[in-house]
């Protein structure tokens, strides 16, 4: 089953970059990123991951 949401860490090994580029992108305004509720994580929708991969 493909996840819906996933860490920045996640994100990041699946994009092949840093968590900082990650972060980077999400400071920047280029990705979105949310919390859960109860959570302490930032999670990345996975829309936004293949969003990422066509501009990028």
């Amino acid at each position: 089953m493909e996840k819906e949401f996933y860490t920045i860490e996640e994100a990041a090994k699946l994009l092949s970059v840093s968590r900082k580029t990650i972060y980077n992108q999400i400071a920047a305004k280029k990705m979105k990123a949310q919390k859960r509720i109860g959570a302490r994580r930032l999670y990345v929708p996975k829309s936004e991951l293949l969003n990422f991969v066509e501009v990028w």
